[in-house]
């Protein structure tokens, strides 16, 4: 067991950013996926992001299994992408606001980055 103690004022700025970057960690999401909004397909097709959910689903109505992408990739990263959260989490520690920003994006490419490899595994069959 450890007793960590510190000489710090409620007004201390250092303490206030902490604080501050704790708050918009708690409130942000790491989101991976296809915004439904974001398709390259042209007007009136179906959209990239609802190719993907009926992909990630299955369509037992049109005889189309369940072939997920997103869910498993990211499990199967789940170390490397919680490395990259955890260092998020200490720059929020630190009141690095930025640096909290800035590995949040890295963790999102990188589940990111693992679906889109997660294609070509040989391990997902």
């Amino acid at each position: 067991m450890f007793n960590i103690t510190a000489d710090v004022k409620e007004n201390d700025s250092a303490l206030q950013a902490m604080q501050a970057a704790l708050k918009e960690l708690e409130n942000t999401q790491v989101l991976v996926g296809i915004p439904e909004d974001d398709t390259q397909r042209q007007e009136g097709q179906i959209s990239n992001a609802a190719l993907l959910y009926i992909h990630s689903n299955g369509s037992p109505k049109q005889g189309i299994p369940a072939r997920p992408v997103i869910e498993p990739a990211l499990e199967q990263n789940k170390e490397r992408i919680g490395t990259v959260i955890g260092t998020a989490t200490k720059a929020a520690m630190a009141g690095d606001t930025a640096g909290m920003r800035q590995k949040l994006g890295e963790a999102g490419l990188a589940g990111q980055s693992a679906a889109k490899q997660y294609f070509n595994n040989p391990s997902n069959g």
